[in-house]
């Protein structure tokens, strides 16, 4: 029941939260924003809806270099050792665009 109201003020273009969060927690499947989980895929609407476009780019990014972080992995076990190279590369890149992205919610500003 949550779930879909949540849902609904996200497609009718309303910000969920009304005043800065204090505590963003990104896991793999849900981001919690003060508590509240919201599905990681559907996140980057929130994230404009609210004024935030900036931390949507980050999570598509940290999204992606996910992705590429298990790709070349994966690769590096079955077919390319070298492969296996890329694989830290892509997660720090990952983990820094989280982090970005969850700063940019929470004060609107990146680390320096």
């Amino acid at each position: 029941m949550l779930w879909m109201w949540m849902m609904s003020a996200a497609l009718a273009g309303a910000c969920p939260w009304t005043e800065t969060p204090r505590v963003v927690d990104a896991g793999w499947k849900t981001i919690a924003v003060d508590g509240t989980p919201y599905p990681a895929s559907t996140f980057g609407v929130v994230l404009f809806d609210c004024g935030e476009p900036e931390a949507a780019l980050k999570l598509d990014k940290w999204q992606s270099m996910r992705q590429w972080t298990v790709g070349t992995g994966v690769a590096g076990c079955l077919f390319l050792y070298p492969a296996w190279a890329v694989t830290p590369i892509t997660g720090i890149i990952g983990v820094q665009a989280r982090e970005d992205m969850e700063d940019l919610i929470l004060d609107g500003r990146t680390k320096p």
